[in-house]
């Protein structure tokens, strides 16, 4: 407590600085690069720094990996108190850089974490599990894993730092809101410094200003103390560990903007599913474009529940192309009456003989995995409620072998559910050993979206790492985008 008052008088006695020693727009913008010179601009790594960080057209240029230039300004004084900072960033595939603030000194005990703001827009192989996160991530706390700006076309990146949060924005849409721990060595050594990663290529930036804002106190209402949960998704991402829940849907009055800022505010990324197939809310291409438009630009992935076995008549390949991810389960069969049956509807189940369902619905999901146009199985191995009692001795080894060797062979991932708590155990770990890729998914009703409880268990008890998470390789960009 003592300590805590001790910062707080000490940033009461120091005045705010400037950044520059030019005075700030009538705004409260200043400039951080003249588009001439490095002027104000420190280069951390001479040998490095002075060939890969340059000027040219008007632009500051960011040239090869692992190289690092800090904004000192002409007064050299640090910042406190709260800041927003923003630039226009052009990249190059390949491109890897990170925008630090708080850079911790290195002579310090107990410094805290700097806050690193990736910049990454391709989809390139990852060498390390924190290489998945895209621009606008906050590195170790809130990833972001779909790119929602292209290289090779400037987009704007802004970061605030104010009242005890950290909020991250691509061309003005807010795709981090971190509530930071309110640490007050936060406010030392705030100013910006620009370093690119390994691997990186070529990035430019125009535009560079920093607006100094008024000290902020703790938030009125202080957070919740994290829980057990909190804690586990906490260190996950400090791990780059993939948190993504690809199974979401807008029901129950939930909407996307609310999902979206759940999943901000628990750590997890979601990927947002439309229902798509006979009598959902889905049946044609134009409804596909409508959605995939109206999704546009989020901070999600904007993913195809493929309903019913009929469903790939029902749509054309460019249509399905217009998803980041297409998935589909096995509870609408054609029954052995040859009646389209939704297993989830007790009136719809008919079941003479329980070994001759089992059969019908391995024989099934089989043909899904070999022939639906799919990224995903999900709610995998379900049964209806009237044998779902049974379900250790009617899921056979043969028949869950069965399952696993044609997700295997199309390279289809399976999803762990967090609402049917399946697959179990044994089943995820032969698959693992089998090379599938694996999904968190929700499956929601409403707007109780839970926190992966059931897949933080199963990464646990599986031992699974970032190398066993599906991801799509390639995100859909809208046309016009």
């Amino acid at each position: 407590m003592r300590n805590h008052l001790f910062a707080l008088l000490l940033l009461a006695a120091v005045p705010l600085s400037a950044p520059a020693a030019e005075p700030p727009a009538a705004d409260g913008w200043k400039s951080l690069f003249d588009g001439k010179t490095l002027d104000g601009w420190h280069n951390a790594v001479p040998q490095l720094s002075k060939t890969r960080f340059t000027v040219a057209g008007g632009n500051l240029v960011a040239t090869g990996p692992e190289a690092w230039i800090e904004y000192l300004g002409s007064d050299g004084q640090r910042w406190y108190g709260d800041f927003a900072m923003e630039t226009d960033v052009l990249t190059e595939p390949g491109a890897k850089l990170d925008l630090v603030f708080h850079r911790p000194d290195w002579r310090a005990e107990s410094a805290p974490p700097s806050i690193r703001v990736r910049i990454n827009n391709s989809r390139t192989e990852p060498a390390t599990a924190l290489d998945m996160a895209k621009t606008g991530s906050v590195l170790g706390r809130r990833h972001v894993f779909k790119p929602l700006a292209k290289d090779g076309e400037w987009f704007k990146l802004g970061v605030s730092v104010c009242g005890g949060r950290v909020s991250v924005a691509i061309d003005g849409v807010q795709v981090v809101d971190y509530p930071r721990s309110a640490d007050p060595r936060y406010v030392l050594n705030a100013k910006p410094a620009i370093e690119s990663c390994p691997g990186h290529t070529k990035a430019s930036f125009k535009n560079l200003r920093v607006k100094m804002l008024p000290l902020s106190s703790s938030p009125k209402t202080p957070a919740a103390a994290p829980d057990a949960i909190d804690r586990e998704i906490a260190q996950y991402n400090r791990d780059g560990f993939p948190l993504i829940d690809f199974h979401i849907h807008l029901k129950g009055g939930l909407t996307a903007e609310q999902a979206i800022a759940n999943s901000q505010k628990v750590g997890i990324f979601y990927g947002i599913a439309a229902n798509c197939g006979l009598k959902f809310p889905i049946t044609d291409d134009r409804g596909i474009e409508e959605y995939v438009k109206r999704m546009s630009g989020r901070p999600a992935f904007v993913g195809m529940q493929a309903e019913g076995r009929e469903w790939p008549t029902l749509f054309s390949k460019e249509a399905l192309a217009r998803f980041d991810y297409v998935f589909t389960d096995g509870m609408t069969i054609v029954d052995h009456r040859g009646r389209r049956a939704r297993l989830w509807f007790k009136d719809e189940v008919d079941m003479p003989d329980t070994q001759a369902f089992m059969e019908l619905l391995t024989r099934t999901i089989v043909d899904i995995l070999n022939h639906e146009p799919i990224d995903i199985y999900v709610n995998p191995t379900y049964l209806p409620d009237v044998i779902a009692k049974d379900y250790d001795t009617l899921w056979t080894p043969e028949r869950l072998r069965k399952i696993i060797d044609a997700a295997a062979a199309r390279h289809v991932a399976i999803e762990i559910s967090n609402k049917l708590h399946l697959p179990k155990p044994d089943f995820i770990r032969q698959a693992k050993l089998s090379g599938i890729k694996f999904t968190f998914g929700t499956n929601n009703v409403d707007g109780n979206l839970g926190r992966n409880e059931y897949g933080l268990q199963m990464i646990r008890e599986c031992g699974l790492t970032w190398r066993d998470m599906w991801m799509p390789k390639s995100v859909r960009m809208p046309a016009g985008k």
